[in-house]
């Protein structure tokens, strides 16, 4: 019979292995990146990224605005309550 140390032990497991794999995905995007060159205009919008945002985040392909929606798109609104 498993205890409740037993259940937050693979709970705790888990948790781990799920940011040890969203680390790994994200240090390989980063590496991804830095490789390509920053865009002048973005990807999605053909809205013109600020320099400030091309020297800051090297190889960005997307403005701010469009950055953020795909960070929503990709990991979820935050739920309330």
């Amino acid at each position: 019979m498993h205890s409740g140390a037993d259940n937050t032990d693979s709970a705790t497991e888990y948790t781990q292995l799920t940011a040890d794999a969203a680390i790994a995905r994200l240090s390989a995007a980063l590496r991804k990146s830095e490789t390509r060159p920053s865009m002048t205009e973005c990807q999605c919008c053909g809205e013109t990224i600020a320099q400030a945002r091309r020297e800051a985040v090297r190889g960005v392909q997307l403005c701010v605005s469009c950055a953020e929606l795909e960070w929503l798109r990709v990991n979820g609104v935050p739920r309330r309550g």
